[in-house]
C-alpha cells in the first residue's frame, strides 16, 4: 500500500489506524 492506493479496504485500514492513533477511546472504532 501507501498513501495513494487503488484498494478501498487498504485505504480504510490506513485511515482507521490514523484515527485510532488520535482518539482517546479506540473501542468506538472497533468493527
Amino acid at each position: 500500500g501507501g498513501v495513494l492506493t487503488r484498494r478501498p479496504e487498504e485505504l480504510w485500514f490506513t485511515l482507521k489506524l490514523f484515527i485510532l492513533d488520535s482518539v482517546p477511546d479506540p473501542e468506538v472504532f472497533k468493527a
